[in-house]
């Protein structure tokens, strides 16, 4: 199948990434743009019970169901393509749409449980970056 290889911007130009890549950027990343997805997004929300148990239940069912959905276009992928660059950008833009759905239901299970989506990132971030460093990224369990 025909994958594209990743890259990452370190702020210091485009490198590969790769296993042995190692550095602290993630601390100075500008969160911004998260809170104000956030916000327009809570403006276009328009399901019941908004900020009660419902409203969490629904949004929560929308999150899982769009994952759902990102997991089926690679599976038609998978089973249909035709192994050209053609038919992955068309897999990308399929999945990119998919994922803006997930993004979206994703900051309303935030407003829903009153959470920051741009401090969901950055604990993210701090808490993978802190795997790396303990050498404990491979593995299960939460509180590795």
């Amino acid at each position: 199948m025909y994958v594209q290889h990743a890259e990452r911007n370190t702020g210091k130009g485009r490198e590969k990434m790769g296993d042995n890549v190692y550095t602290d950027d993630y601390k100075h990343i500008d969160y911004g743009g998260l809170k104000d997805y956030q916000a327009f997004a809570r403006n276009l929300a328009v399901y019941p019970e908004q900020e009660k148990f419902l409203g969490l239940i629904y949004t929560i069912l929308g999150l899982n169901g769009e994952a759902g959905e990102v997991a089926e276009k690679l599976k038609k992928y998978i089973r249909d393509s035709d192994d050209t660059y053609e038919a992955f950008e068309a897999f990308r833009s399929a999945v990119t749409k998919e994922l803006g759905d997930v993004l979206w239901y994703l900051a309303n299970v935030c407003e829903e449980l009153n959470i920051s989506l741009a401090d969901v990132a950055a604990n993210n971030l701090e808490k993978l970056y802190s795997r790396m460093e303990r050498d404990v990224l491979h593995g299960s369990g939460d509180d590795r």
